[in-house]
């Protein structure tokens, strides 16, 4: 029940909506002090949540800094969350999304011989339609670029970060006991996804990929950009998923 409604609470928290929300009541309203209010307050939200230097500000507090790695790890976690899992065409070829990084860095560590095994963990989160297992799918490209199956280890079942700690966590344990391991995920989700892995019973290094953060200039704060709306979109399912995984006590 908490993965579903977890599901149909994000579009709730999304910066657009509350938009949306306030234009719709301030058109909708007689009253005119209240339809000025309204209207005013879906202008301030427009303006704060598409701006740049506002956004950096904050993402660049929140995100976990870049490390680089200087030993080798026995086992290199990659988080789902990179593919899209709807392209076209669903014949189990890979296809990548916004978190891409999280994959493709994750694959030039083994190349670069800083971590000897791959684990690919993460099967379908979402509710609506099934979509490719995301980890299963990605094997068999994994496979195309020459890595050995025996370097690769898959966790599919999991739908979401606590599941992704807990399936692994049992995995190493049984085949892996001693093993170093790296963790891979995009550095606004790495610390909630380092709390779970901690909470399951296994404290990995961390690398993060897929930065939101952006070298500033003092003309960010000039610049109010649309698509601006989804990364804050990342960082308050962030929050709201931090927040709800305390009260389960996932972390």
């Amino acid at each position: 029940m908490f993965f579903v409604v977890s599901k149909l609470l994000i579009f709730l928290i999304k910066p657009f909506f509350w938009i949306v929300v306030c234009l719709v009541l301030g058109i909708l309203m007689k009253n005119t002090r209240r339809k000025r209010r309204f209207l005013l307050s879906a202008l301030v939200l427009l303006l704060l949540f598409t701006n740049r230097g506002l956004f950096q500000s904050i993402i660049s507090w929140w995100e976990m800094p870049a490390v680089k790695i200087e030993q080798a790890y026995d086992l290199g976690i990659i988080l789902g969350g990179y593919s899209n899992q709807y392209g076209y065409p669903q014949d189990g070829r890979q296809h990548l999304g916004p978190a891409a990084n999280r994959f493709t860095q994750g694959l030039g560590l083994y190349y670069q011989g800083k971590i000897k095994k791959i684990m690919l963990s993460g099967g379908n989160s979402n509710i609506y339609r099934p979509g490719q297992n995301e980890s299963k799918t990605s094997v068999g490209y994994l496979r195309d670029q020459g890595i050995p199956i025996e370097s690769i280890l898959v966790e599919p079942k999991s739908r979401n970060t606590y599941e992704n700690a807990l399936y692994c966590t049992k995995k190493i344990k049984a085949d892996m006991p001693q093993a170093k391991v790296l963790l891979i995920t995009s550095a606004w989700h790495m610390y909630r996804a380092k709390a779970c892995f901690r909470k399951a019973g296994l404290d990995p290094d961390v690398y993060c990929t897929d930065f939101l953060q952006s070298d500033r200039g003092w003309d960010s704060w000039l610049r109010f950009e649309p698509n601006i709306l989804e990364k804050w979109d990342l960082l308050f399912k962030e929050w709201v998923g931090l927040a709800a995984y305390g009260v389960q006590g996932y972390l």
